[in-house]
């Protein structure tokens, strides 16, 4: 049973700073790219920046839809250095899921990081969820069943600055619960999608998500 999920989020400036919903690397001045160039390293100093964002969303699940509403708070960091960089966030997420047949939750903790060069980028990292969605199309309940898990969404970003866009894979893992995972190697598989644009003061990204249901939900 496969799922789709599309999520929009609207954010003001001041809670981006330096980079977009992906933490990818933008150009901000001669704070964060000073004169001198420099090669790929994970030597400091780094630029830290906490932000907290909503988060919205629809689910669309075998006839059965619904509504996303949540939250997502952190801390996103960045080198002081000129391109090549690396960067990164660490990120607490939660949703709500509820409408037309369908109701569920999603909670998740992440830290992605990796590099970043003029207007491409690739990030990675273990994202630990805890999630439930649960399907009432009238001929019985289905759907995932409350199971913690883990998944590991990589990333490929492009970033023009007024316009970004990203696609990736995440494969995961269930721990415990009534889920089955695929094999002993994956125990479920997600892609996404999306791209965003940048407004002045607000920020609007669109993400399309395609896998397994809510194990799926990977994007930091």
């Amino acid at each position: 049973m496969s799922a789709l999920l599309l999520i929009a989020s609207l954010l003001t400036a001041p809670a981006w700073a330096q980079d977009n919903e992906d933490g990818d690397a933008e150009s901000t001045g001669e704070e964060t790219k000073p004169a001198k160039q420099g090669g790929l390293t994970l030597e400091g100093p780094y630029n830290t920046t906490p932000y907290a964002k909503p988060v919205f969303g629809a689910m669309i699940w075998d006839g059965a839809y619904g509504v996303s509403l949540g939250a997502e708070a952190g801390l996103k960091y960045q080198q002081k250095k000129r391109d090549p960089v690396f960067f990164g966030k660490t990120r607490a997420q939660g949703a709500y899921t509820f409408g037309s047949g369908i109701a569920g939750y999603d909670v998740r903790l992440g830290s992605f990081f990796g590099p970043f060069h003029k207007v491409v980028g690739l990030q990675a990292g273990p994202d630990i969820f805890y999630n439930e969605l649960v399907v009432d199309l009238g001929d019985g309940q289905t759907g995932l069943f409350a199971t913690p898990g883990l998944d590991f969404p990589i990333t490929g970003l492009f970033d023009l600055g007024v316009f970004n866009a990203y696609a990736g894979i995440a494969p995961g893992w269930y721990f415990g619960g009534v889920r089955d995972n695929l094999n002993a190697v994956v125990g479920q598989f997600g892609t996404y999608f999306g791209a965003g644009l940048n407004l002045s003061q607000l920020r609007i990204i669109f993400t399309f998500l395609i896998g397994e249901g809510l194990g799926a939900r990977a994007r930091g």
